[in-house]
């Protein structure tokens, strides 16, 4: 790589950082991944795994040192500058994070909707979610199987109030990976939300199948057991178990009213 190249490449991140506040995070389209990465050498991947060893362990500044060297040298390795995004927004930075992921989201590589993915988390957590949902379907057009998006766009539909679309998008997660846990957790509380007793129910318990024992077990187990008892009563005055449906129960997930009256309840 010419020196003259990589003055260059370095001199767009550094504008790319200084206006990326003014610029970066409107609604824009994305860019057209139109560049060829470059392939890191074995060098250059040993400073990436120290990097993200470093980053892992909280410093972000180390690691994005790290990054930077590989950059200097190879100005079109998409990983450094994915490691290199993903640090800054480990750092709160989500101007600096999502100049730099745009920059990476120019280049045809495995890594382009991670990169999209990272814009899209940034600008929902600075707020701007009409802007993350509308990014979220744009790169969704882009790489359409890539099951992570569907699902940041469910979790920013549900952060907005719009649960039916969340379900959706979270069905679509799914669909495409069956066994993502995070997927089954947020769709068992969009469930709920709409009014989907059964389904939320199935949907915890596939959840804690797969994450028996995590930091979200013993929410799931307790969010479980409100769910199996909710509508039960017990009689007063004998042994009966009463069991209330709604008056008017959503079917378009399946007719689950036989299934409710075979819940144990405690």
């Amino acid at each position: 790589m010419s020196e003259r190249k990589s003055t260059r490449i370095a001199s767009l991140l550094a504008v790319f950082l200084i206006i990326g506040p003014a610029i970066l995070l409107g609604a824009e389209k994305l860019p057209k991944p139109d560049q060829i990465p470059a392939v890191p050498s074995p060098a250059q991947k040993a400073l990436i795994s120290q990097g993200i060893a470093l980053h892992d362990a909280g410093n972000f500044d180390g690691a994005i040192a790290k990054y930077e060297q590989v950059l200097a040298e190879t100005p079109g390795s998409v990983e450094a500058m994915y490691e290199i995004a993903f640090s800054h927004a480990g750092k709160r930075d989500c101007a600096k994070a999502m100049a730099v992921a745009r920059q990476g989201a120019h280049f045809r590589s495995e890594l382009l909707p991670q990169f999209h993915m990272l814009m899209g988390n940034c600008l929902d957590d600075l707020g701007k979610r009409d802007e993350a949902i509308e990014l979220y379907k744009a790169a969704i057009k882009m790489t359409p199987e890539f099951a992570l998006l569907h699902y940041n766009l469910g979790l920013t539909y549900a952060r907005t109030g719009r649960f039916d679309d969340a379900r959706k998008a979270l069905q679509l997660s799914l669909h495409l990976n069956p066994n993502h846990g995070s997927s089954h957790y947020l769709l068992s509380t969009v469930y709920h939300q709409l009014g989907y007793r059964v389904p939320a129910t199935l949907a915890l318990s596939r959840f804690l199948s797969i994450e028996p024992d995590g930091p979200r077990t013993v929410d799931a187990l307790r969010r479980l057991q409100s769910l199996l008892g909710s509508g039960v009563s017990r009689s007063e005055t004998s042994n009966e178990i009463n069991i209330v449906f709604p008056a008017k129960s959503k079917k378009d997930e399946g007719d689950f009213d036989a299934a409710g009256v075979a819940y144990p309840t405690a």
